[in-house]
């Protein structure tokens, strides 16, 4: 598995919003997956979401609004999207695992999904795009720490690689640039905090993270 994040760790939040430039990388093939995503953390309990492009998953290359969560360190609980039981759905018409309708086109139109995930009142994590749109939620009876909120969210990309170890591209599969029109970028991040009100990430809190390992 390969990543390249920003992180704010050691932390006490109750969720983490960003924007996810939609992008569908090129030559993903069986047995890899390419995503960009943002993901809550307490512990072994993680939840991610934000697009994710897998062919064993999905049966195509389309890039899809992609979810996945643990309590256990992805040791024997959790499930991309609703592969098990654990998330409860709501609204009526969008899905997890649902194709997007328009990708981003390397140095022309742009296409965006804002995306939260963050807690209730009742400690329960919802998943919300653009906003206020309230796909659904995974309640916090299923993990184990997650209940009392995140020590660390994360943002930025994540590949998987098949058995050969070769890596399928991350991102649109280019070097990263300020020009946001040739790159697949995370902006506008911002953290919950107990009175389940936003604000923008502290730089000085940030970190980057870059992992090449491969499993």
């Amino acid at each position: 598995m390969s990543f390249a994040t920003v992180d704010a760790v050691n932390v006490n939040v109750r969720g983490a919003y960003g924007i996810i430039n939609l992008a569908n990388p090129s030559d993903v093939g069986k047995g890899q997956y390419s995503a960009a995503q943002i993901w809550v953390q307490n512990g072994d309990n993680v939840i991610q979401a934000g697009w994710g492009v897998s062919p064993d998953l999905y049966g195509d290359t389309i890039t899809r609004f992609t979810t996945q969560w643990t309590a256990d360190g992805y040791k024997s609980t959790g499930c991309f999207n609703t592969q098990c039981s654990g998330f409860v759905q709501v609204d009526p018409n969008l899905h997890l695992g649902g194709a997007f309708g328009n990708v981003s086109v390397v140095g022309g139109e742009q296409f965006t999904i804002g995306v939260t995930l963050t807690q209730d009142g009742n400690g329960n994590w919802w998943v919300v795009v653009n906003g206020n749109i309230k796909i659904g939620y995974w309640p916090k009876e299923i993990f184990t720490s997650l209940g009392n909120g995140a020590n660390s969210a994360r943002f930025g990309g994540l590949t998987f690689a098949n058995s050969d170890g070769i890596s399928p591209p991350m991102g649109n599969g280019l070097p990263p640039t300020y020009d946001l029109r040739f790159t697949c970028s995370i902006i506008d991040m911002q953290l919950v905090d107990d009175k389940l009100v936003m604000h923008p990430v502290d730089p000085s809190i940030m970190k980057t993270n870059l992992d090449t390992s491969k499993d």
